[in-house]
């Protein structure tokens, strides 16, 4: 697979931007999606039947509605008068009972004379392994009597990302981390860096990894098991540290592997600049982080231990920014919430909320959210719209001008440049001011999974190289592609 190069749609004299690209084990798309599947099959991120139908494909992974002929799961389908609770499942029905999946309760709720309609599916066990590459699928026991098959990994459409990304500071310059097909972890200098010095590593070798996301001068791992791992600085994720003060340019760095506690069956890893938040597999939101960093404006403090936040049903997909937070409940509402200054909440204000709050403007449902340590959110609806928001209390805006099927964003950072992952494998890129593509690299240039944080961006290949470039410069920019991964 030939490297990547850039195609200008506009020209520009001076445009900074960069890409990062990750790929995802995931299962309810191909790899271009978030999760980096690889079929593109109608699994949802639990494997089970709500509807998603994957985003690899190009196709939106958008809700077709209940399905009302499934027994295990009736969600939104109609309830008989009087009717309480059942038993119910909303994976593979071959899984339900079976191992860790245990049966969860659906209540009968907006109740008539006449009857109501089922609610989600809570309570029940998911399966809390996940394949790292397409190349496992089928070999990975699920936890339930099953292997992993591509299609079927558990949490959201962002489960499982193989590369991670954090920002060059002054102790540490940029770093690539990328999970071997073995769980291993793989990490090198940002070559698109300018910042000299040694890459953020554990202090330990790590293994049997499943997921990894980055923040500001910090990894976060997600187990084969259900469990995080973290490593870098320890204001941003540990419990004991959280609180002692700001995080400064030139953070406090632990020099062990850190096993967040209280964390169990959890699936999908979301860092922030300086918080994280994590997707269980009951598809419950968890989150936590530096109350000193800008998440809380608004008058109200990030908690320092993994602390549930309530969505009011069930989480699909998770992104962290600049001091915000946002989540994809089942039903295709985005909801977000924290720092609101500059619009982050997409709710009409820019009053921050501690708790989350309904994205409004969005002409239909959402099928994906990506925030990556930004300030500027986007999501991908179900029609294959892109809508990003953030400018004051303005509703979110339509991204257009795509030259196909969008598969994955990434909205990079300070930078205010965003990227679109095209089903073709090549990328189109634009300014938040600007709202439709610019600048494009090569159709074909095979990308599956796209990663960014502040000026830097990274591509991971279908060949297995990662490229990064930075977006300071003008266009045409200059990947390099990654040495030791």
């Amino acid at each position: 697979m030939r490297a990547l190069s850039p195609m200008s749609l506009r020209p520009w004299a001076s445009f900074p931007l960069m890409l990062l690209g990750l790929t995802g084990c995931g299962s309810n798309g191909s790899p271009a999606d978030k999760g980096g599947g690889s079929d593109g099959g109608a699994q949802d991120a639990a494997g089970g039947g709500d509807g998603f139908a994957g985003l690899g494909d190009g196709a939106a992974k958008g809700d077709a509605g209940p399905s009302c002929d499934n027994p295990l799961d009736r969600a939104g389908c109609p309830c008989p008068s009087g009717s309480a609770q059942r038993s119910c499942y909303p994976g593979k029905p071959s899984q339900a009972g079976v191992g860790s999946c245990t049966m969860g309760k659906q209540s009968c709720v907006a109740q008539t004379e006449s009857g109501g309609t089922w609610g989600p599916c809570t309570g029940a066990g998911m399966p809390t392994t996940c394949a790292a590459t397409n190349s496992q699928c089928g070999t990975i026991p699920d936890g339930c009597g099953d292997v992993l098959d591509c299609g079927t990994c558990p949490g959201s459409s962002d489960s499982c990302r193989n590369l991670g990304l954090t920002y060059g500071s002054l102790q540490f310059p940029s770093t690539v981390c990328l999970l071997a097909p073995s769980g291993t972890l793989e990490c090198a200098v940002n070559p698109a860096d300018t910042i000299p010095g040694s890459p953020l590593l554990p202090s330990s070798t790590l293994s049997n990894l499943a997921c990894i996301s980055g923040g500001e001068d910090f990894f976060c791992a997600v187990t084969r098991t259900g469990g995080v791992v973290c490593w870098g600085d320890e204001a941003a994720f540990d419990p004991a540290h959280i609180g002692t003060g700001p995080i400064t340019g030139a953070p406090t760095v632990v020099n062990e592997t850190l096993t967040i506690p209280g964390l169990q069956s959890v699936t999908d890893v979301a860092a922030g600049e300086t918080h994280v938040c994590v997707l269980t597999s009951s598809h419950a939101v968890m989150c936590w982080g530096n109350p000193w960093g800008e998440i809380n404006t608004g008058n109200w403090a990030l908690p320092a231990s993994p602390t549930a936040f309530d969505i009011g049903g069930a989480a699909m997909d998770i992104a962290s920014g600049d001091g915000f937070s946002c989540a994809l409940r089942q039903d295709g509402v985005v909801l977000c919430w924290g720092n609101n200054e500059h619009g982050e909440l997409g709710n009409g204000t820019t009053t921050g909320s501690a708790t989350p709050v309904a994205v409004t403007g969005l002409p239909t449902k959402a099928v994906g959210v990506w925030a990556d340590q930004a300030s500027y959110p986007c999501a991908l609806l179900q029609d294959g719209s892109v809508w990003c928001w953030c400018e004051s209390a303005t509703p979110p805006k339509q991204v257009t001008g795509f030259s196909g099927p969008v598969t994955a964003l990434t909205v990079g950072g300070e930078s205010d440049v965003k990227c679109a992952l095209m089903s073709t494998g090549g990328v189109q890129c634009w300014w938040h001011s600007m709202m439709s593509p610019t600048e494009e690299l090569a159709a074909d240039s095979g990308v599956v999974e796209l990663r960014s944080i502040d000026f830097d961006f990274c591509a991971r290949l279908s060949s297995g190289s990662v490229e990064c470039w930075n977006i300071t410069g003008s266009f045409p920019w200059s990947p390099v592609t990654v040495p030791g991964l």
